[in-house]
C-alpha cells in the first residue's frame, strides 16, 4: 500500500532524524574515545618519564645510556602515536558530523515543503552566531584538535630532547 504525501513526510522525517541521531552519537563516541585514549597515553608517558627520573638517580654507578635512549625513543613513539590517534578520531568525528548534517538538511527540505518557516539549520546558524559573539577568539582561533595534538607533540619533543641529551653527553 503506497504512502500518501503526509505519511511519506512523517516516515522520512522519522527516518532522517533517527539517522541524524545515530551519526551524532557516533561523533560523540569518537570524541569520548579520543579523550580516553589520550588519558591512557599521557599516563603511560608520565610513567616513562618517572622511569627516566629513576635512571638518573646517582645511586647507580653503571651507565644507563641505552635505557635512557630507549626512554627517549619510547616517548617519541608515544607522542607520534597520540598525534595520529587523536587526528584519526577527529577525522572520524568530522565524518559523522558531516553525514548527520546532510540528514539535517534533508529534514529541512521536508519541513520547508510543509510550510515550516524556520528550519533546523537556520536555528543552528542563529545559535552559532550567538556563540561566536560571546566567544569571538576561542570559537574562531582555538581548535580542540590542535590542542590535543600539542599535548602529544610535547611528549614527542621531550623524547627527542632526552635522546639528544644522552647522545651528546
Amino acid at each position: 500500500m503506497p504512502f500518501d504525501e503526509l505519511q511519506k513526510c512523517q516516515y522520512l522525517l522519522d527516518l532522517y532524524w533517527k539517522m541524524y541521531s545515530e551519526y551524532a552519537t557516533q561523533a560523540r563516541q569518537h570524541e569520548t574515545l579520543r579523550g580516553t585514549i589520550s588519558t591512557i597515553l599521557v599516563s603511560v608517558g608520565a610513567a616513562i618519564i618517572a622511569f627516566h627520573g629513576n635512571l638518573l638517580k646517582p645511586a647507580s654507578v653503571s651507565s644507563h645510556t641505552n635505557e635512557i635512549i630507549a626512554v627517549g625513543i619510547a616517548l617519541v613513539v608515544l607522542g607520534v602515536l597520540g598525534i595520529l590517534l587523536s587526528y584519526k578520531h577527529y577525522e572520524r568525528t568530522r565524518h559523522c558530523t558531516t553525514i548527520s548534517c546532510e540528514f539535517r538538511h534533508a529534514t529541512d527540505d521536508i519541513l520547508r515543503g510543509q510550510g515550516v518557516n524556520e528550519t533546523l539549520t537556520e536555528i543552528l546558524r542563529r545559535g552559532r552566531t550567538e556563540h561566536e559573539r560571546k566567544y569571538p577568539i576561542s570559537s574562531k582561533w582555538l581548535r580542540a584538535y590542535v590542542l590535543w595534538a600539542t599535548i602529544f607533540f610535547l611528549i614527542a619533543a621531550a623524547g627527542v630532547l632526552i635522546t639528544l641529551h644522552e647522545l651528546l653527553h
